[in-house]
């Protein structure tokens, strides 16, 4: 499933570790 949201929208792993910082940031 990745591999096929990776080539419809390459942004998606971007918007993905951009989200997870975000996260963590939010967290500390």
């Amino acid at each position: 499933m990745r591999r096929a949201l990776l080539r419809r929208c390459p942004y998606a792993v971007f918007f993905e570790v951009v989200g997870t910082e975000v996260i963590v940031y939010g967290i500390l």
